[in-house]
C-alpha cells in the first residue's frame, strides 16, 4: 500500500512539475492577437519610436549618438488623411528627416536644406488606407517553436525568444559585407504593455556579439514603440509650407 501510495504521489508530482515548467501561456498570445489586431483599426494616435545601442565599452558621447527617434501623430478618421512624422539623432535641434500628409498633399524635409511637396490628388484618387482587423490572426503555433517565455503579468505580456532555432544567415551575410569573421544574435525579447487590450508600448531588445580575429564585442539594441491619445482628436501642428517647392519634376519624393 505505501509502494502504491508513493507511486500516486510520484506521478502526481511529475505532473505537477511539468505544469509548473511550461512557461508558454496561451493567455500571453492571445492577448497579444487581441492587441495588434486593435492596433489595426486605430483611426488616431500620437507615437514615439526610439531606438538606441548600449555596450560595454561605448563611451557616453557615442552613446547619444546611436540614439535614434521618430515622433509624430497621425489622423485617418477624415477623408484627408493626416500625418506628422519627425525623424532625428539625440542632441540634434533640427530632425535630419521630416514627413508631412495635409490637404493631401506629401510633405518632406531634409534637414531644412531640401524642403520639397507632392500632390497625391484629391481625395477621390488619392491611395486609402485600409485596414482589416477581422481578417488578422497570429501565427500562434509557429511562433510557439521559437518561444522559450511567453507570459501575461497583469497588463505586461512578455516574450523570450529561443535564438538558436532563429534563422541567422543573413547575419553572416552582413557580417561577411563587413569584414567580420561572424555576428550572432544572442538575445531577442519582446514586452508589450496594454492599456484597454491596446498596445501602450512595445519594447523590443536585441542582444548581438560581433566577433573579429578572436576578438568578440557585444552590444544590446533596445527599440521602443509607444502610443497615447489614441482614437481621439489630434491637433497635429504642422509647419509653415510656404517655402516648400514642387518636387512633381524631380526624384526625390518617388
Amino acid at each position: 500500500m505505501k509502494k502504491l501510495i508513493s507511486l500516486v504521489f510520484c506521478v502526481a508530482l511529475l505532473f505537477g512539475l511539468t505544469a509548473c515548467g511550461s512557461k508558454i501561456e496561451d493567455e500571453a498570445l492571445d492577448a497579444l492577437e487581441t492587441s495588434i489586431a486593435n492596433l489595426l483599426e486605430m483611426k488616431s494616435s500620437t507615437f514615439h519610436i526610439d531606438m538606441k545601442v548600449d555596450a560595454p565599452d561605448i563611451t557616453e558621447e557615442q552613446a547619444n549618438a546611436s540614439v535614434f527617434a521618430i515622433h509624430g501623430a497621425y489622423d485617418l478618421r477624415t477623408a484627408n488623411p493626416m500625418l506628422s512624422m519627425e525623424m532625428e539623432a539625440e542632441g540634434e535641434k533640427i530632425p535630419f528627416m521630416a514627413m508631412y500628409l495635409k490637404d493631401n498633399t506629401l510633405y518632406m524635409n531634409m534637414m531644412d536644406m531640401i524642403k520639397q511637396k507632392q500632390s497625391l490628388g484629391t481625395s477621390e484618387t488619392a491611395p486609402q488606407i485600409s485596414l482589416e482587423k477581422d481578417s488578422f490572426e497570429l501565427p500562434k503555433e509557429e511562433m510557439k517553436e521559437y518561444l522559450e517565455k511567453a507570459s501575461l503579468d497583469d497588463n505586461v505580456i512578455t516574450l523570450e525568444f529561443d535564438t538558436t532555432k532563429i534563422d541567422q544567415s543573413e547575419l553572416k551575410e552582413m557580417a561577411k559585407a563587413n569584414g567580420l569573421d561572424s555576428v550572432r544574435l544572442g538575445k531577442l525579447e519582446v514586452v508589450v504593455t496594454l492599456k484597454d487590450k491596446h498596445i501602450e508600448k512595445a519594447e523590443l531588445t536585441l542582444g548581438v556579439s560581433a566577433t573579429l580575429k578572436e576578438e568578440t564585442e557585444s552590444a544590446t539594441v533596445t527599440m521602443s514603440f509607444a502610443l497615447d491619445k489614441v482614437n481621439t482628436d489630434q491637433e497635429i501642428d504642422f509647419p509653415d509650407f510656404s517655402d516648400y517647392t514642387d518636387a512633381a519634376d524631380t526624384a526625390v519624393l518617388e
